[in-house]
């Protein structure tokens, strides 16, 4: 009996080293692919689901340090990791959004597979006008760029953006340098407004969009309408 239930053993022990090692095979595997993978349906409206609500976060971040806080538009700070640094946010820390002082969220880190290179970019934006939101400044919006296309798919989807022929709309427009980084000050090149072409984007506040001058799909959520 004790032979018996010592083969049985090395069995299981056997038995486990295997399923150790196909799960290690695939872990390595997805993690040198990046966002090179596919992506399912389902995957791809779990991500946009998440990429929305987190919008809505940061935007209700936004909003609680300027009532709360009483932060103007030019102190907000998304200060991380040492970016988007600006000078003019109180040294309280009160006006950063990622700070418990201030907006008192998390920055988020997605699953690579969301991007079609592998990598996440936040990115907040000070250089984009939105045709019919707001007056006729430049808003703050938040992007996130090189999505896969289902992933953008699904966003439009979600928001009742229409998909054109299974492709999200289209435009070029794209502010280069500081005009489209947020660090307290805002872009004034009105060349980069955005709905304006007739894509269907006139007047809405989130959408996800082919950005044709660097070919990619892009995610944009504006935070403050100005």
């Amino acid at each position: 009996m004790r032979h018996t239930q010592s083969g049985n053993a090395f069995i299981y022990v056997l038995v486990a080293i295997a399923l150790f090692a196909a799960l290690a095979y695939t872990f390595t595997r997805s993690a040198q692919q990046g966002g090179s993978g596919n992506i399912s349906k389902q995957e791809a409206a779990i991500a946009a689901s998440e990429i929305l609500s987190y919008a809505r976060t940061i935007e209700s971040a936004v909003n609680r340090v300027r009532v709360k806080n009483r932060c103007s538009e030019n102190e907000i700070s998304f200060e991380y990791d040492g970016y988007y640094i600006n000078p003019s946010a109180p040294g309280t820390k009160k006006c950063h959004i990622f700070e418990p002082e201030g907006g008192n969220i998390e920055y988020l880190t997605m699953n690579p597979n969301t991007f079609s290179n592998g990598l996440q970019y936040f990115g907040f934006n000070a250089g984009f006008q939105f045709t019919k939101v707001g007056s006729d400044l430049n808003d703050l919006a938040l992007q996130l760029n090189y999505l896969k296309k289902d992933v953008c798919l699904s966003i439009n989807d979600k928001l009742g953006i229409p998909n054109n022929a299974g492709e999200p709309p289209e435009e070029n427009n794209d502010p280069a340098g500081t005009e489209g980084t947020f660090k307290g000050t805002f872009g004034t090149n009105k060349a980069d407004t955005v709905g304006d072409d007739g894509t269907g984007l006139s007047g809405k506040m989130a959408f996800c969009r082919l950005q044709s001058s660097v070919p990619h799909y892009q995610f944009i959520y504006v935070l403050l309408a100005r």
